[in-house]
């Protein structure tokens, strides 16, 4: 890891660490842009260590070659279980309301725990406007998207007969 950028060990620390030390890691940047001022006064802006306030599911699948000569791709996913939470679950109760009229955004990023994984970068950043989380479709999970499922399989199969 002596060759890599302080942000590449972070991410590489966090991928290769067990749940645990995601749970540590993991860090959500929230904003509301638009939106009653109740709402912005409740979610605030303060960055989280997501693992200390809500159970998260990690998958992680690393780049590898399969024994066929495909290539699996590198992912992460990180299922965040947010109706467990009686605080996250108060707020939505709050904004359900006006989710048609709110505008947030989500950033995602990894704490950098030493002086070699600083400054801490964004991974990545969501906007989210106008749905409401408790009618809106589940997502399939990123290993779905990725690779399939049998069920997208056999709907195929019964298509060609």
């Amino acid at each position: 890891m002596k060759e890599m950028s302080n942000m590449d060990r972070c991410c590489a620390r966090f991928l290769l660490g067990n749940d645990e030390h995601k749970n540590k890691s993991l860090k959500i940047f929230p904003a509301v842009v638009e939106g009653p001022w109740v709402v912005k006064a409740s979610v605030g802006g303060k960055p989280a260590i997501i693992g200390t306030r809500l159970p998260v599911k990690y998958t992680y699948q690393p780049e590898d070659t399969a024994a066929d000569g495909s290539k699996q791709e590198l992912y992460l996913e990180a299922d965040l279980d947010i109706a467990s939470s009686s605080a996250a679950r108060g707020i939505l109760s709050m904004v359900r309301s006006c989710t048609q009229d709110l505008t947030i955004d989500l950033g995602f990023g990894i704490q950098g725990n030493s002086s070699d994984e600083l400054p801490e970068r964004m991974l990545t950043g969501t906007r989210i406007h106008g749905i409401d989380p408790l009618h809106s479709p589940a997502l399939p999970t990123m290993k779905d998207m990725l690779f399939g499922t049998d069920t997208a399989d056999s709907d195929s199969d019964s298509e060609e007969e």
